[in-house]
């Protein structure tokens, strides 16, 4: 176990590089027709408009996850784990924007959170932007067209160079429009590879993007466990 740490330690960076910031494309991403993610039907309730410390409040925590202690944010900066984005959000909505483009939208004020069990994870990554309705139901479709879009995309984390695959995922319902992708990481010149899961919903104007990512296979009924206990909180606030 000794000599597994150093590799651990370097396993655990890149899985916190990943979940704050993603990676950069290998290749450009399949146009998809216009017709491949039609747009909700627009949420009828008004949109919640929370902001600096009401959106903090609505971040997952330690509570709410019995086992999980904080981590700090990372390398990535305010509003990474949003771009997960870099690889697979932008993935389907670059896609998407080549069969039917769309004005761009200003961009909205992000908290993210990013908690553990341990060493080896699970590791869940937490984002939360409130940009309004139709673009955080954009924000979900763009997470559903990934995996069609660009299964496959690579960038460098940690300063190792990590490639990832993607595949479509069935997930419940949560909030008004909710979508999920399964990963598997593989970093260069490492014995292990990163497991996970990324969930994002929509809930009157709000979009949380929650990623579970461990050094061993991840119970998609844990990473579910995860997400509810996210939607719950934002759904009690409203």
């Amino acid at each position: 176990m000794a000599s597994m740490r150093p590799h651990l330690r370097r396993l655990s960076a890149v899985t916190l590089v990943l979940g704050l910031g993603g990676c950069s494309l290998v290749h450009p991403p399949k146009p998809l027709d216009a017709t491949a993610t039609p747009a909700a039907p627009a949420n009828t309730a008004p949109d919640l408009t929370p902001t600096g410390e009401q959106l903090q409040d609505l971040l997952l925590t330690a509570g709410d996850l019995p086992g999980y202690g904080p981590m700090p944010a990372g390398p990535a900066g305010s509003g990474g784990i949003t771009d997960l984005g870099s690889g697979a959000q932008q993935c389907g909505g670059a896609a998407a924007a080549s069969a039917a483009p769309v004005a761009s939208a200003a961009p909205a004020e992000a908290v993210q959170v990013m908690l553990a069990k341990g060493m080896t994870g699970p590791f869940v990554a937490e984002a939360i932007v409130a940009p309004g309705d139709l673009a955080a139901r954009t924000m979900v479709a763009d997470l559903a067209a990934a995996p069609v879009a660009c299964p496959n995309f690579s960038g460098e984390a940690a300063g190792t160079g990590v490639t990832v695959s993607m595949s479509q995922l069935t997930v419940g319902k949560y909030g008004d429009a909710s979508a999920g992708v399964q990963l598997t990481a593989t970093p260069a010149g490492l014995p292990m590879s990163i497991h996970g899961y990324v969930i994002s919903f929509a809930h009157r104007g709000i979009a949380v993007t929650v990623i579970v990512m461990g050094l061993t296979e991840i119970d998609k009924a844990e990473a579910e466990a995860v997400v509810r206990s996210a939607a719950n909180r934002v759904q009690r606030a409203s």
